[in-house]
């Protein structure tokens, strides 16, 4: 994982023409963004979520481990008909909402009213490796393309392989509780739906 700077993730973020939620006097308007490693590889939490915003006029970050790749289990036998989803990187304003995962315990899910969701690329190919192809590109808001904590409390080299058809996984169960207390302080002061930002290691050019 890396971990930019709030200028730089603020510049990366512009660059692209993406919203950035930055009012002083608004605490807990939470930029929340996925950074890929910029060598994909599945079964591995080699990924960032950076959730960074202002209290009381000053920025405060906090970076986390995770992985925004499906399992290798799912890459080699998809469960979904078209193949199993990789989130395209992109901003997917306001496309998110707390409810529970699965009818199991809160996490930050995709809102199915918004009226466009997510995009993701579809894998059907079988080979346990991850390939991102345009033509196979699909949207929707009832994907399922959630940020959760893996199936066991577990940690980064919990031996279960079958945590993710696409969804962004933490593997520490301390650092999702964290990540989820600022979604509920977000929802109970500002709005009850959520950007999610997901950008490249690329991106960052060396320049971290």
């Amino acid at each position: 994982m890396i971990t930019p700077s709030i200028p730089r993730l603020i510049e990366v973020m512009l660059s692209k023409e993406y919203q950035v939620y930055d009012k002083l006097n608004l605490d807990y308007n939470l930029n929340i963004v996925g950074i890929r490693n910029r060598n994909i590889v599945p079964e591995s939490f080699d990924d960032t979520l950076v959730v960074f915003h202002r209290f009381q006029g000053y920025w405060r970050a906090f970076y986390y481990p995770v992985t925004t790749d499906p399992s290798v289990t799912y890459l080699i036998s998809p469960l979904h008909p078209s193949g199993t989803a990789i989130l395209k990187e992109g901003q997917y304003v306001s496309a998110y909402t707390i409810r529970p995962h699965k009818g199991k315990y809160l996490a930050l899910c995709q809102d199915y009213d918004h009226p466009t969701g997510v995009k993701v690329y579809r894998n059907n190919t079988g080979s346990g490796t991850l390939l991102l192809d345009e033509n196979t590109v699909e949207s929707g808001s009832r994907i399922g393309i959630n940020i959760h904590k893996i199936s066991k409390n577990g940690s980064e080299d919990d031996s279960t392989r079958d945590y993710s058809q696409g969804c962004t996984i933490f593997a520490n169960e301390r650092h999702f509780q964290e990540f989820m207390l600022l979604c509920t302080l977000a929802a109970e002061t500002i709005a009850k739906r959520f950007t999610y930002t997901l950008l490249n290691e690329a991106d960052f050019t060396d320049k971290v």
